[in-house]
């Protein structure tokens, strides 16, 4: 199992709309998943221009996006607001590549992607059959130390450490400087043999 960006730390102890309302909401803190929760406003937003809704959001968490281009705001603001439009993008995702998932996103709506955040609640429930067991296969993560969802909740200082304590087959821990979220697009040369050397060592 080779996980990107986020550390596994088995399953949780609550839901996690329920952590980020005592981390963001019940301190009147932006946070996107707590944005995406009220069918509509979300889907408006961004279908209004899904190429400007698209290009923010994934800068807003790439690694060369500057410090406060993802902007600390209050909750009940939009998603896009206060967030930055580069000019050029990042070379990682070129205009061809944009262009398809501007054309996919036009075609589908954001209804189905955004209600993936809807499901915390099924999700934890779903995953309690699971509790109290390991992850007992080879195991790797690549992550980026600039990327929020692996920070998100106050640094992982030793991410090894704590994956050791639900993964009894550890290969390897892999954060790449400089990256952010969106680890095999911003990182693929590094990524791609950092997966083949570990799939030969398998």
């Amino acid at each position: 199992m080779a996980g990107l960006s986020v550390p596994f730390g088995g399953v949780p102890e609550r839901p996690f709309n329920e952590m980020f309302e005592e981390n963001f909401v019940k301190k009147g803190r932006f946070f996107y998943q707590a944005w995406f929760q009220d069918v509509g406003p979300p889907e408006a937003e961004a279908e209004g221009d899904v190429r400007d809704f698209l290009r923010k959001f994934y800068f807003g968490i790439a690694g060369e996006a500057p410090d406060g281009s993802w902007p600390k705001k209050a909750h009940g603001d939009s998603m896009l607001k206060g967030m930055m439009d580069p000019d050029p993008f990042p070379a990682w995702l070129n205009d061809d590549d944009l262009d398809y998932y501007v054309n996919e996103f036009e075609q589908s709506g954001f209804f189905g992607p955004i209600s993936r955040y809807r499901n915390h609640q099924r999700d934890w429930a779903w995953l309690q059959q699971f509790k109290g067991r390991k992850l007992e296969m080879p195991t790797l993560l690549i992550g980026g130390d600039r990327d929020p969802a692996f920070n998100g909740f106050g640094r992982i200082a030793d991410p090894a450490a704590m994956m050791r304590q639900q993964v009894t087959d550890l290969r390897g821990v892999h954060i790449l400087p400089g990256c952010g979220h969106w680890t095999q697009q911003e990182r693929p040369a590094d990524v791609n043999t950092i997966l083949i050397d570990w799939l030969k060592g398998l």
